[in-house]
């Protein structure tokens, strides 16, 4: 082959591989922009109103309002499935990691696991724990407890009766439990948060006595138990004031 030949042949493949490669890039552009064009019109706009994570969720953790919230988010941004609505995920278990700061999509819920069974009047509330702080691990599904936080040197009662839903270690994750979801009355949710934000959570198990309502520190049985010993005692002190039927007889 001549090199006129050569050079012709050449050029004729530098052309080709240049036309091959316009025609992907515009191929890869134009699904861009289709891509983009469903994304505003699924979510109306440039920007949409998403599920994000607040801190990283552990596989097997039950979404809440501990560790979801609704923020902004541009659609340009955001996976494929991306939840909009955080009432579909509340109380259904990640199924995988996700870090903190994460838009939710339909992949990371686990719709093979049962939905949380959460008590009426109460709401679940996933909290970070480890084994020293609850019971060693021993927790499983059923089990009442009572939350306490240790700050400024001493322990303060946050929660009693909170009922234990999920945890870690029942979702089939290796080791000790890493977080504990539990059944709590809405007004503790806040100060819960804020408390295992800053400060440690211990779980405690009481002893079994048949059961009681998850309530504030302070919202206890004490108030039943002093008016029932009122009671008794107003009771001893009339049986104490009565005459005696051998006193009666006597006179």
């Amino acid at each position: 082959m001549s090199a006129r030949v050569r050079v012709i042949v050449s050029i004729v493949c530098a052309a080709s591989a240049v036309a091959l490669m316009l025609a992907y890039a515009a191929s890869v552009r134009g699904e861009a922009t289709a891509s983009r064009a469903d994304a505003l019109r699924r979510y109306g706009g440039e920007t949409a109103r998403v599920c994000v994570t607040t801190r990283a969720v552990a596989r097997g953790e039950a979404f809440s309002e501990r560790n979801v919230e609704t923020r902004e988010w541009l659609v340009d941004l955001l996976p494929e499935g991306a939840v909009q609505d955080p009432a579909t995920i509340l109380g259904a278990t990640s199924d995988s990691d996700i870090a903190s700061n994460t838009p939710v999509s339909d992949v990371n819920v686990d719709t093979q696991a049962e939905p949380l069974d959460v008590p009426s009047g109460t709401t679940a509330l996933s909290v970070p724990c480890t084994a020293e702080s609850a019971i060693g691990g021993a927790l499983a599904p059923g089990l009442d407890v009572d939350v306490y936080v240790v700050a400024d040197g001493g322990a303060q009662l946050l929660c009693q009766g909170a009922r234990v839903l999920a945890t870690s270690a029942g979702a089939g994750r290796a080791g000790a439990s890493s977080w504990v979801t539990l059944a709590v009355m809405p007004e503790l949710v806040e100060p819960i948060i804020a408390a295992s934000s800053l400060q440690k959570l211990y779980l405690v198990l009481p002893a079994t006595d048949g059961g009681r309502a998850p309530h504030a520190a302070g919202q206890d049985d004490a108030g039943a138990t002093t008016a029932a010993g009122g009671s008794a005692t107003g009771a001893d002190d009339d049986a104490a004031g009565a005459p005696s039927a051998g006193d009666g007889s006597g006179s």
